[in-house]
């Protein structure tokens, strides 16, 4: 995996710890609102 797409998941759950919604951390990372529930479901399935 590149280092940016896992700085990109990191960012990701980081803002989703700090008690973010999908729209807002989407809007701050500059992806889709889908995006951003994929790597939270993966996070919590796959750890």
């Amino acid at each position: 995996m590149h280092k940016s797409r896992e700085i990109h998941r990191a960012t990701i759950l980081l803002k989703s710890d700090k008690g973010l919604v999908d729209e807002r951390i989407a809007e701050d990372t500059g992806c889709s609102r889908w995006t951003v529930e994929r790597v939270r479901k993966r996070y919590c399935m796959e750890g």
